[in-house]
């Protein structure tokens, strides 16, 4: 069964986007916060096949949500037909399934298994979320930094944790392109994966930003304007907790959920510098923007 041309472009990773690309989707998604019923009809009559994997409950209501915003039927998949999608080695699934609906939106696979998927599936995919890459985070991300500051070139920001997560993989790569300053505090043996750290370091560069990866949180979050952390896989080194003190006057952003006492305090979490509330209710409208560009 061969697959008819595509008409659309996926996005399986913020490096599927151009600066101009990323710069017109986190501007549709300011006027998708501003206007969030503008576009209901824009999509209507047609469906969009969501492989959520469980226990994903924020991403469910925010994909579902934000598709009928767009006038689309999200049709939420259960744990055995992601299994399913994953396991499938013909690809028939997802060649079938594109025959009802206008596009996928794909957690839990792994980003080659993503990418598989893409080569055989007539219709679009979105990445909700991989083993290597989050780019609706960072678009929430952007969104939440640009609604709060403005222009993005030469805004001063850190990361301090883990540096192997797929939402500092994202991080990294919007960034990059929207020329940000992006310094990363990590562990040796959790650095980002070193060929995505070699491109956005390069990228940031021409587009006039930088993005540095150094060990000490310290170093990092000196003079930045916002402070982002994010839960990590196993244990931590208390140095790279991020509370108040190391907050100082800076922004805290965490991509939720959070563990009170791990990587971030409750006080630092739960103050009045936190972005977090923002962020999280910014994840609806930077996700409605990404489906609809990948679909329109």
């Amino acid at each position: 069964m061969n697959a008819p041309p595509r008409t659309s472009s996926d996005l399986l990773r913020i490096g599927d986007l151009t600066a101009v690309e990323l710069d017109d989707a986190l501007a549709l998604a300011g006027a998708m916060k501003a206007e969030p019923m503008a576009r209901r009809d824009a999509l209507e009559g047609r469906s969009l096949a969501c492989f959520l994997d469980d226990p994903a409950t924020r991403q469910h209501v925010v994909v579902a949500t934000a598709a009928r915003r767009l006038g689309l039927l999200p049709v939420m998949l259960t744990r055995r037909e992601v299994e399913r999608l994953r396991t499938d080695p013909t690809g028939d699934t997802a060649r079938v399934l594109s025959a009802y609906a206008e596009g996928l939106v794909v957690a839990t696979l792994t980003q080659r298994a993503l990418r598989d998927l893409a080569r055989v599936s007539p219709a679009p995919v979105v990445n909700a979320v991989s083993d290597e890459e989050n780019p609706l985070q960072a678009l929430a991300d952007l969104l939440t930094l640009r609604t709060r500051f403005g222009p993005l070139a030469g805004l001063p920001i850190a990361y301090v944790g883990a540096g192997e997560l797929p939402v500092v993989h994202s991080l990294m790569e919007a960034a990059a392109r929207a020329g940000m300053e992006l310094r990363i505090a990590c562990p040796p043996k959790h650095r980002p994966i070193g060929e995505i750290a070699a491109a956005t370091e390069a990228l940031a560069e021409a587009h006039g930003g930088r993005i540095r990866i150094v060990s000490d949180p310290r170093e990092a979050v000196e003079g930045v304007r916002v402070v982002y952390t994010a839960a990590w896989p196993g244990r931590l080194d208390a140095s790279y907790r991020v509370d108040t003190a190391l907050l100082r006057e800076a922004l805290l952003m965490h991509p939720l959920p959070a563990w009170r006492g791990a990587e971030v305090t409750r006080a630092a979490l739960e103050g009045p510098r936190s972005l977090v509330a923002e962020q999280a209710a910014n994840a609806l409208p930077a996700t409605q923007a990404a489906i609809f560009s990948v679909l329109r």
